[in-house]
Protein backbone atom coordinates (compact mmCIF):
# COMPACT_ATOMS: atom_id res chain seq x y z
CA UNK A 1 0.00 0.00 0.00
CA UNK A 2 2.83 3.02 1.20
CA UNK A 3 4.73 1.72 -2.02
CA UNK A 4 2.00 2.48 -4.26
CA UNK A 5 1.43 6.37 -2.48
CA UNK A 6 4.98 6.67 -2.50
CA UNK A 7 5.10 5.58 -6.15
CA UNK A 8 1.85 7.96 -6.77
CA UNK A 9 3.65 10.55 -5.09
CA UNK A 10 7.19 10.62 -7.29
CA UNK A 11 4.87 10.45 -10.49
CA UNK A 12 3.32 13.83 -9.34
CA UNK A 13 6.41 15.14 -7.90
CA UNK A 14 8.36 14.48 -11.80
CA UNK A 15 5.96 15.39 -13.62
CA UNK A 16 5.59 19.09 -11.69
CA UNK A 17 9.90 19.51 -11.85
CA UNK A 18 9.48 18.21 -15.68
CA UNK A 19 6.53 21.41 -16.67
CA UNK A 20 9.08 23.50 -14.78
CA UNK A 21 12.12 22.01 -16.63
CA UNK A 22 10.62 22.78 -19.70
CA UNK A 23 9.41 26.16 -19.42
CA UNK A 24 13.03 27.15 -18.04
CA UNK A 25 14.65 25.61 -21.31
CA UNK A 26 11.93 27.23 -23.47
CA UNK A 27 13.08 30.69 -21.82
CA UNK A 28 16.87 29.72 -22.09
CA UNK A 29 16.42 28.97 -26.01
CA UNK A 30 14.39 32.02 -26.49
CA UNK A 31 16.97 34.43 -24.86
CA UNK A 32 19.77 33.30 -26.28
CA UNK A 33 18.19 33.38 -29.78
CA UNK A 34 17.68 37.38 -28.70
CA UNK A 35 20.90 37.86 -28.01
CA UNK A 36 22.39 35.79 -31.06
CA UNK A 37 19.90 37.94 -32.84
CA UNK A 38 21.21 41.11 -31.25
CA UNK A 39 25.02 40.03 -31.83
CA UNK A 40 24.43 39.87 -35.71
CA UNK A 41 22.83 43.32 -36.18
CA UNK A 42 25.48 45.01 -34.42
CA UNK A 43 27.86 43.61 -36.73
CA UNK A 44 25.50 44.16 -39.52
CA UNK A 45 25.60 47.49 -38.36
CA UNK A 46 29.11 47.67 -38.64
CA UNK A 47 29.57 46.33 -41.73
CA UNK A 48 27.12 49.24 -42.93
CA UNK A 49 29.49 51.71 -41.57
CA UNK A 50 26.73 52.80 -38.77
CA UNK A 51 28.82 53.28 -35.68
CA UNK A 52 26.08 54.13 -33.25
CA UNK A 53 23.75 51.15 -32.33
CA UNK A 54 20.65 51.02 -30.90
CA UNK A 55 19.49 47.19 -29.95
CA UNK A 56 16.43 46.04 -28.73
CA UNK A 57 15.73 45.01 -25.05
CA UNK A 58 14.27 42.30 -23.73
CA UNK A 59 12.67 40.60 -20.45
CA UNK A 60 13.32 36.36 -19.39
CA UNK A 61 9.80 35.19 -18.52
CA UNK A 62 11.94 32.82 -15.99
CA UNK A 63 14.79 33.14 -13.13
CA UNK A 64 16.73 30.19 -15.23
CA UNK A 65 18.02 32.48 -17.63
CA UNK A 66 21.41 33.67 -17.74
CA UNK A 67 20.81 37.44 -18.16
CA UNK A 68 17.90 37.46 -15.57
CA UNK A 69 18.85 40.46 -12.98
CA UNK A 70 21.96 41.22 -14.99
CA UNK A 71 22.14 44.92 -16.59
CA UNK A 72 22.78 43.68 -20.39
CA UNK A 73 22.13 46.83 -21.64
CA UNK A 74 20.71 50.42 -20.84
CA UNK A 75 19.79 53.47 -22.71
CA UNK A 76 23.59 55.29 -21.56
CA UNK A 77 26.14 54.61 -24.13
CA UNK A 78 28.66 55.96 -21.98
CA UNK A 79 27.79 53.05 -19.13
CA UNK A 80 28.93 49.22 -18.38
CA UNK A 81 28.45 46.87 -20.34
CA UNK A 82 27.37 49.44 -22.86
CA UNK A 83 31.37 51.04 -23.49
CA UNK A 84 32.29 46.95 -23.31
CA UNK A 85 30.33 45.81 -25.31
CA UNK A 86 31.26 48.49 -28.51
CA UNK A 87 34.61 48.17 -27.36
CA UNK A 88 34.62 44.47 -28.25
CA UNK A 89 32.32 45.08 -31.35
CA UNK A 90 34.36 47.74 -32.78
CA UNK A 91 31.88 50.94 -33.33
CA UNK A 92 31.35 53.96 -31.12
CA UNK A 93 28.49 53.24 -29.23
CA UNK A 94 26.03 50.90 -28.32
CA UNK A 95 22.79 51.76 -26.25
CA UNK A 96 19.66 49.17 -25.58
CA UNK A 97 15.97 50.40 -26.07
CA UNK A 98 12.46 49.31 -25.40
CA UNK A 99 10.90 48.20 -29.30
Amino acid sequence: NYKAIAACAAAVLTLYTAFFVCIGVNDIFLTGLQLKKNEAYIIACKEEGITDVEVPLFLTNTKYSAIRGLMYLSDDPNVWPNTSMAKYFGVDSIIGAWK
